[in-house]
Parts: structure tokens; sequence; C-alpha cells
């Protein structure tokens, strides 16, 4: 509850994060404190991913759990790599032994439906990353359009590979996207298709 005559807001719980506390804070100290909780997660984020994360997946992780916005997110990031607490990898972000010493505060810090939401997407993330690794795509332009290349692996050989037709460009990156989500299924379902 905001009180815009006081410049005052009123949050709920007791700790020091942005997300719990039941007394009334300056918007100054909110900050502060969102500005903490925003360090710690990217932190979290980066750590639990185990490989290099890119700048859209930390973003939208933090904003699925709506305590953040865009601008906020990408200046702590910016300065957690100025601290060299993040450092950048091939254009992606990877947390610094520092980095890893204030994910540890995590949970003595946040809330754990914030700590599951994170923990859920970023687990999703590493899944979708897994796929698209062992699963390789690639779009080349043709002359009438552009062609999906799809692979799908079997580990050490491939078990399938197809090529698939999209007229435009934002097409074609529909199928690739959409293939990476769950290229064991569409191989299911061909298979099904093919021998039943």
């Amino acid at each position: 509850m905001t009180n815009k005559k006081d410049n005052i807001i009123y949050k709920k719980s007791s700790s020091n994060s942005c997300f719990n506390s039941d007394v009334f804070f300056d918007k100054t100290s909110v900050n502060l404190h969102l500005r903490k909780d925003i360090k710690i997660l990217i932190c979290y984020i980066c750590d639990i991913a185990g490989s290099p994360v890119d700048k859209n997946v930390i973003v939208s992780t933090i904003q699925t759990c709506g305590v953040a916005n865009y601008f906020d997110i990408t200046d702590v990031i910016s300065k957690l790599v100025e601290d060299k607490i993040l450092e950048l990898e091939n254009g992606k972000f990877k947390v610094t032994s520092q980095g890893k010493a204030i994910s540890e505060g995590l949970f003595n810090n946040l809330p754990l439906s914030i700590i599951q939401k994170i923990t859920q997407k970023i687990e999703s993330f590493i899944e979708i990353s897994r796929k698209k690794k062992e699963n390789k795509t690639k779009i080349e332009k043709t002359d009438n359009g552009y062609t999906v290349i799809c692979n799908i692996s079997g580990g050490n050989f491939n078990l399938m590979s197809m090529s698939i037709f999209a007229p435009e460009l934002e097409q074609a990156i529909l199928i690739r996207d959409n293939f990476q989500k769950n290229p064991e299924k569409i191989y299911k379902y061909i298979i099904q298709q093919l021998v039943f």
C-alpha cells in the first residue's frame, strides 16, 4: 500500500528483504533492499545454471517472480560485471567465486516461494540448453525463403535429420524454437506414423 503524500510504502513481514517487511520504508530504503535482492537473485541464477546464462534468461526469470522491472535488473547486472561478481563469456554471464558466496545468502534473505519459482525456471532453462546442445538446428537462407535443418541426437550418433521449408524468417524461427522445446516428442510422433 502506498501513501503518495508521505512518499512511503508499506510492506509485510519483518526481514530486511524487499519481499518481506512489517514496517514502513521510505522509497529510497525500499529501492536499496530491492537492488540487494536482485543482486542475490542474479548470482543465484548464474550459480545454479552451471553454465553461462543469457541476459534475457536472467531478466525473464526474475520478472517471473514479479519483483523487478527490466531496467532495474539490467542496471544491477551491469554493476555486478563492473564489480567482478559476474563475468562475460561469449556474450553470456557466469558467476565468479565472489558471486557464488553472495548466492549462498539467498536462503536467508528471500521467501521459499521466490526460490522455488527461480529454481523451476532455471531447471527449465538447463533442460532447454541441453536439448539445444544435443539436438542442433540451423536456419539457412534460400532463393525462395528459408530452410530449417533439425537434427535429433541419439547420443553418439545422429538419430534423425530433416529439413523444413519456411517462406518467412519469423516462421523459420518459430519452427526452430518449437522443435527445440521437445525434439523427442517430434521424433516419437514421426516414427509412430512411419512404423505403426
